[in-house]
């Protein structure tokens, strides 16, 4: 395949934030705005599809792959495969055929074939057997993991990663900052496989912290660590999961967090996804609160898109 999902880039500014919560309490703050890299799928799920598709040796002609009815990473594929040409086949966690969510009418109007599974069904999407099934279902076709978590998810995510090594030394150079301690790069983790190719593009006046959108997930340190040491083995960058701020599991939302988001939006005019953005936004204010951020400390916050998700929670379809 050549590199037209490639084109599609640009680059995406990383802007100083005048957030005056973190303001009068000394902490810098920037955010990097994945979120407007690309009008149709914006953020980090465009990075983990660019390296699934760029280095197939032949087009193939399904692309497929697995998510929930709000999924972003399948509504990303179904814009994906409209602008390539090629049919995409979402397999989808639940029974929604007739109820569609907003995301599947996307999804169905970008020309994406859907097929609802049970449970059990999809305990098994991962297993040799099942993924045998579909591609004697659909020849020629490449299958791309849940969330796009491969190697090559990572490897697209790494170009995060660099983008904001390269555009802070610029910031740097430009303002002479000085400062010897290292920017806390914050970004939600839900698979891991942003958060690693994040750490592999950067170098050590970095430290990564990730927060995780899961609830009780303790496997994803492992899984970083595995991506990690597999596209960057000798990286000596200070990362760490954290697992304290999920508000009561992947894609629940308190009233605090429902908010929180709101004030921000009306102070920054930034949309943000109850999911992942806003919860990271939301511990980087807990976690000043508690003094482990502290005065003279700098953090760049990655918005990693997802604002179609939204549109599953009523307390923001009049909201900015």
């Amino acid at each position: 395949m050549n590199d037209s999902l490639l084109s599609f880039i640009k680059s995406t500014p990383l802007q100083e934030l005048p957030w005056r919560y973190a303001e009068e309490r000394g902490v810098s703050v920037w955010i990097k705005r994945e979120d407007l890299i690309h009008s149709a799928c914006p953020g980090n799920k465009w990075y983990k599809l660019i390296y699934n598709l760029v280095e197939r040796d032949q087009t193939p002609d399904y692309l497929i792959s697995f998510g929930g009815p709000y999924s972003n990473h399948i509504h990303a594929l179904a814009q994906v495969g409209k602008l390539l040409g090629i049919t995409t086949v979402g397999i989808i966690r639940g029974f929604y055929a007739d109820n569609l969510t907003p995301t599947l009418i996307d999804c169905r109007n970008l020309g994406m074939e859907l097929i609802f599974v049970s449970k059990n069904t999809w305990k098994q999407k991962d297993s040799e057997q099942y993924q045998l099934k579909l591609k004697d279902s659909y020849s020629n076709a490449y299958i791309i993991p849940e969330g796009g978590a491969n190697s090559a998810g990572v490897k697209g995510c790494f170009l995060i990663g660099q983008s904001i090594r390269r555009q802070w030394n610029s910031l740097v150079q430009t303002n002479e900052r000085q400062n010897c301690s290292p920017v806390q790069v914050y970004l939600a983790c839900g698979t891991g496989t942003t958060m690693a190719g994040v750490i592999c593009g950067l170098d050590p006046t970095f430290e990564v912290h990730g927060i995780s959108a899961l609830k009780g997930e303790n496997t994803l340190t492992q899984a970083i660590s595995a991506f990690v040491a597999e596209l960057e083995p000798a990286s000596k960058i200070k990362w760490q999961v954290h697992h304290d701020y999920h508000l009561g599991g992947y894609a629940k939302i308190t009233d605090e967090l429902v908010e929180f988001i709101k004030c921000f939006e009306n102070e920054h005019q930034i949309l943000l996804d109850p999911v992942y953005t806003a919860k990271v936004l939301f511990a980087i204010k807990a976690r000043i609160d508690r003094g482990i951020i502290r005065e003279g400390e700098r953090v760049i916050v990655i918005h990693t898109g997802g604002i179609q998700g939204r549109r599953g929670y009523d307390q923001f379809n009049n909201h900015v």
